[in-house]
């Protein structure tokens, strides 16, 4: 037989489990998700715990202390069905009679009865509450930590993730040829071995590591053999914040220690100690801002060796430098401000010419220098090394190529590729082409790192959408103002890098994507910068600036990632995380776009193409590059007929009055089986049920009541 006051009790904690999941749907889905401008469909994801939103408060958790509660015994009241025991026998055989209760004792048990229900249903719904509430932040962030993972994770021949929880010294092994972007970030390694550093053909940017001071080796190659892992650490080496050490494929037979003191009159600046140096080898003083030091010592075979080197007090200026380039009948002069003693310049490309002369940057405030070019033979081939990124494989081809013809990818089921690459005169020429998936992926793992300060948080996002963006998170005090746009890749990671928050801080905050302020003018000239690219220059589809750059990956599309738009529409707004100081020029499906298709504003770098070239650009999906000096950026664009049919939704928040943010206009449409929350149903079916089992209760009590009065009758 069912316990007395079973249904009751079901129904209510069915009723209240509804009530709470209702109310965190709803917070969940307060905001709306949607373009401003109306312009673009690109999608943007918020939060579900609204805590972007300064407007909505975190739900405060309140622990409630419970009280125990002594159970009495349960002895059946009216009202309730129980089973007789069989009365026993009498040696007689006579039956023996229990004696009937009184009105006032079963009115006591039914008191008794009626408190011991309600405490448990209390205790029931308190523990049920507290134990929803404190597993909602798991539920909803899928937070993970990576501390306890001791291996290294590996896509191919990439390094893809290093945790928290592998122990120096760590090396990299044989046969990888690139490292990911954040690959490091987070990790606790201060000492790192290339068993190869000959096979690295690029290593993305690192976020905030290291944190501590590195010390990279490099036993079985010679700098001039890895330019890229040189590339990557010598700006750490000059900063005093690692150590670069090379061998040649030798063993050598003695080593020496050198004691080295660094100082200025009686300022003693640093003291080291370098160990394992064979005789010849060159140390040079490190920098100091504010001083400077020509000197250098040779070591020799002494087994004690010491020097001091004697640095003067002197500012470290930057200086112009004045570039002219000769190719045929023409002559053109650029000029490279803010360079600094020790920089190299690399002639640009031209078609037809060579130059294999480079320029070394001198401690003189003006420069000046002459590049002098040469007719290309015609018969003279160039070797240019082609990779293929398609979802998470990598296809690698060498082609011998006279300069000028052109590189088309090659065809992968599933994805597309719009690029191309011309083959220049540059030596060892290198290109990769990034495929995207025909239909956007889903259900994508995002692993964000957050740097705030001195403190570090891992956060995974799963179940996310191809160019969904994910912003930061608040953190009071700091601000960050990047953004990452989720590519096909079923793992990815990213790290934002917070910057603390001066005395006076602006009054934009952190985010920095929307389309108001300065940023706003679109192609209408105001706030325009510095056109792209340099003045006097033609360069072609590729090949303006230097291999390493068109090669390394390491911008981010901040704002209109794979964006749609109608061929009749325009202008198209793209933002990059990259200065756009070292902008060098922009690519559409690999081919260069000229400066007066589109306008460039800083503020990272703000690109708008003009309505008129967007009228001009065919249907169907484009790529887009963004070229530094440095590195790049790609994102597609998808262009669609004046006729095609598109959706233009509102972005709004929702404050905790109901009210909706200044200049933002609440869709009142009813929700479609598109819009509509699942999980409405499941509250409804929750609560329905509750209901239906607290007037079963009350149809059963009633029952057992008239049968009572039946029997006293």
């Amino acid at each position: 037989m069912v316990k007395k006051g079973f249904l009751k009790k079901t129904g209510c904690i069915l009723i209240s489990a509804s009530i709470i999941l209702a109310g965190w749907t709803f917070v969940g889905s307060s905001v709306s998700e949607a373009e401003l401008d109306g312009t673009t469909n690109n999608e943007f994801v918020e939060d579900p715990n609204n805590s972007e939103d300064p407007n909505i408060p975190e739900e405060e958790i309140i622990e409630e202390p419970t009280e125990k509660i002594e159970e009495p015994s349960e002895e059946p009241g009216d009202g309730v069905e129980t089973e007789t025991p069989e009365k026993p026998a009498t040696e007689e055989g006579q039956a023996v009679t229990t004696p009937e209760k009184t009105p006032e004792e079963i009115a006591e048990e039914e008191r008794l009865a009626e408190e011991q229900r309600l405490a448990e249903e209390e205790a029931l719904r308190l523990n049920s509450m507290k134990t929803m509430l404190r597993s909602a932040p798991t539920m909803l962030l899928g937070a993970t930590n990576d501390e306890d993972e001791t291996q290294p994770e590996y896509e191919g021949t990439t390094l893809k993730k290093v945790p928290k929880g592998v122990e120096n010294p760590f090396t990299i092994r044989a046969g990888t040829t690139a490292i990911a972007e954040n690959a490091f970030s987070g990790s606790n390694i201060t000492i790192l071995t290339f068993a190869d550093s000959s096979a690295i053909q690029s290593i993305g940017d690192q976020g905030s590591w290291p944190k501590k001071f590195l010390k990279v080796y490099c036993p079985n190659t010679d700098y001039s053999d890895s330019p890229v892992v040189d590339e990557f650490f010598r700006p750490l080496v000059k900063a005093k914040k690692a150590i670069l050490e090379w061998r040649g494929e030798y063993e050598p037979e003695d080593t020496y220690d050198v004691a080295i003191t660094e100082k200025c009159g009686e300022t003693i600046l640093g003291t080291y100690t370098y160990t394992e140096k064979e005789e010849g080898d060159v140390i040079t003083p490190r920098p100091y801002t504010g001083y400077t030091c020509t000197d250098s010592y040779t070591v020799t075979d002494d087994e004690d060796q010491s020097y001091t080197f004697e640095y003067v007090q002197g500012t470290i200026t930057t200086c112009t430098v004045i570039i002219t380039e000769n190719y045929g009948p023409n002559s053109v002069i650029l000029t490279y401000p803010n360079e600094t003693e020790g920089n190299t310049i690399s002639p640009t490309y031209h078609p037809g010419y060579v130059c294999n002369d480079v320029y070394t940057v001198t401690a003189s405030p003006s420069q000046s220098h002459t590049f002098t070019y040469t007719t290309t033979p015609a018969d003279v081939k160039y070797t240019v090394k082609i990779t293929e990124v398609y979802g998470t494989s990598t296809d690698t081809r060498t082609y011998e190529l006279r300069e000028g013809e052109v590189i088309t990818p090659t065809e992968h089921s599933g994805y597309v590729c719009n690029g191309s690459y011309t083959v220049t005169t540059e030596a060892n020429q290198a290109h990769t082409f990034v495929y995207a998936s025909d239909t956007p992926s889903t259900g994508l793992k995002v692993v964000i790192t957050e740097n705030y300060g001195t403190t570090s948080e891992t956060i995974t996002y799963t179940g996310k959408n191809q160019g969904e963006i994910i912003s930061p998170r608040d953190h009071a005090g700091y601000t960050c103002s990047d953004k990452y746009t989720v590519t096909a890749e079923e793992t990815q990671n990213h790290t934002f890098n917070y910057t603390k928050n001066t005395p006076s801080p602006s009054p934009s905050g952190g985010g920095g994507d929307s389309d108001g302020g300065g940023s706003s003018s679109g192609s209408s000239g105001g706030g325009s910068a510095a056109a792209a690219p340099k003045p006097g220059t033609v360069p072609p589809s590729s090949g303006y600036v230097s291999t390493a750059a068109q090669t390394n990956h390491i911008y981010v599309i901040t704002d209109g990632a794979n964006q749609q738009v109608k061929q009749s529409e325009g202008p198209v707004k793209i933002v990059c995380n990259g200065s756009v100081e070292k902008l060098a020029y922009i690519l559409l499906d690999g081919n260069q776009v000229s400066a007066s298709n589109y306008t460039i504003q800083s503020g990272s770098t703000i690109l708008h193409f003009t309505k008129e070239f967007v009228n001009t650009m065919s249907v169907g999906d484009h790529a887009v590059q963004f070229q530094y000096t440095d590195g790049y950026a790609m994102t597609g664009l998808k262009v669609l007929s004046p006729a095609a049919k598109t959706t233009t939704t509102v972005t709004y928040k929702v404050a905790a009055d109901g009210s909706i943010s200044a200049g933002h206009i609440k869709d009142t449409t009813p929700k479609t089986a598109d819009g509509f929350d699942p999980r409405y149903l499941l509250c409804m079916a929750i609560f329905l049920l509750g209901a239906g089992a607290i007037m079963m209760s009350k149809q059963r009590k009633l029952e057992a009541i008239l049968a009572d009065r039946r029997v006293e009758y």
